[in-house]
């Protein structure tokens, strides 16, 4: 482990996507650096510097969170026990993106009625790639969108997700911009106030292996020693 700057570095290097990671890392639950994703966040300028933030597991009960630039975060265990519980009157976690942001391995829950659990946003003069990943997306409890576009249209991946609606599981979106791969829903596909057709739509209503969360490679690897 390592010191620049007044950043955290660390000597062990992940990748994400395939390329070296050797910016800052900021682990996030009981014990660690950060108590939660907005410490973490606002510790690295709000998204000025891009992060990669681990989360272990337990139970984030925050306002919706917006950060203002690309991040990447990692739950460290299983998804279903790393969750993000909004229930205020945001959008979740929103993310304004410039080039590319992850969401891995997490759980995202919102409990207010007529919000989003995950909130893509394209910084303006931008056209980011947004990449959800083996993702519980939960917004089943009422009547809520698991997914909502705040500006921009930017391209999104969606891949082994688990995506469970109260209300429609996309809300606002051209859906041109969105592939759906090996994606796990709760019920048919229902859209409010999109546009187009799905780039791509791989998706089952029915446990099926190969098909959401349990399945799947991570984007970002090589965290476990950390």
């Amino acid at each position: 482990m390592r010191r620049r700057s007044g950043m955290l570095f660390h000597s062990n290097v992940p990748t994400i996507c395939g390329a070296r990671w050797d910016g800052p890392i900021a682990k996030v639950g009981a014990g660690c650096e950060f108590a939660n994703i907005h410490n973490a966040t606002t510790a690295y300028g709000n998204g000025t510097i891009p992060v990669l933030a681990l989360v272990y597991p337990g139970t984030y009960s925050i306002s919706s969170t917006a950060i203002s630039g690309d991040i990447f975060i990692r739950g460290v265990g299983d998804p279903a026990t790393i969750q993000f519980l909004f229930s205020d009157t945001g959008v979740g976690l929103k993310i304004t993106g410039k080039h590319l942001s992850v969401v891995e391995n997490i759980k995202l829950k919102h409990s207010y009625n007529w919000r989003s659990c995950f909130s893509p946003t394209g910084a303006t003069g931008f056209t980011p790639l947004f990449i959800a990943n083996k993702c519980i997306i939960d917004g089943s409890s009422t009547n809520l969108y698991p997914i909502r576009q705040e500006g921009n249209n930017p391209n999104l991946i969606l891949r082994n997700i688990y995506l469970s609606r109260g209300y429609a599981h996309i809300f606002n979106y051209d859906l041109s911009k969105i592939r759906m791969q090996r994606c796990h829903l709760n019920n048919t596909l229902y859209t409010y106030n999109c546009t187009n057709s799905l780039a791509e739509s791989d998706y089952v209503t029915a446990s099926t292996i190969g098909y959401g969360p349990n399945y799947g490679e991570y984007f970002i690897s090589g965290v476990d020693s950390l």
